[in-house]
């Protein structure tokens, strides 16, 4: 009974009997879509280094994206990148090269909203192949892992930049065989999310 009596005091300092109880109306809430396709463009560097003999290899690229955001945090992406200037070389002895570097991924990739900011992580599978390499065309295969940063610029529109540790075993494709060969890619550009 006092409880009752206290809730009646309360409802009628604010302008209430205890038989009627007014609620604030409810605001309707648009859900954020956090899923769909998105396409991106950008510049990828790439470098293949010996470790062994010294020799390197630095191929400007570029880079074209498609993915699927499953939700906030997954998506899973496709890269396909293609050398716009012939490569350059670093090495014992100075030559030319000519040759092309086509680079093709696929990766889930990990985000870590913050905001305009998301930090992201990516690992997948993927190949580079080097046209005309030693006279040869040499394709490599590998396991991939990366990091990068993105920042939403507008509803749509996204930057980002990364690096990718593409590859890193003994030779490639019969060049080097003992030795170790890694490729690393820094790539950076637009997203645009559908």
């Amino acid at each position: 009974m006092r409880i009752h009596g206290v809730i009646g005091v309360l409802l009628a300092g604010v302008g209430l009997s205890a038989g009627e109880v007014r609620l604030p109306p409810v605001s309707s809430v648009v859900p954020v879509e956090v899923s769909g396709f998105y396409l991106g463009i950008g510049g990828n560097l790439a470098v293949l280094k010996d470790g062994f003999t010294g020799e390197e290899i630095t191929s400007r690229s570029l880079s074209l994206i498609a993915g699927y955001r499953i939700n906030e945090y997954v998506a899973l992406e496709g890269r396909f990148a293609r050398s716009v200037r012939t490569p350059s070389y670093t090495g014992p002895v100075s030559q030319t090269l000519n040759t092309a570097v086509t680079d093709l991924g696929g990766y889930l990739k990990l985000s870590f909203p913050l905001g305009a900011l998301s930090p992201y992580l990516l690992a997948g599978y993927g190949l580079a192949h080097y046209s005309n390499l030693s006279g040869v065309s040499r394709t490599g295969y590998g396991l991939r892992r990366g990091v990068g940063l993105s920042y939403r610029i507008g509803e749509h529109l996204l930057l980002f930049g990364d690096y990718i540790h593409a590859y890193d075993a003994k030779g490639f494709d019969g060049l080097g065989r003992l030795d170790t060969i890694r490729i690393h890619h820094a790539a950076f550009g637009l997203i645009y999310h559908f």
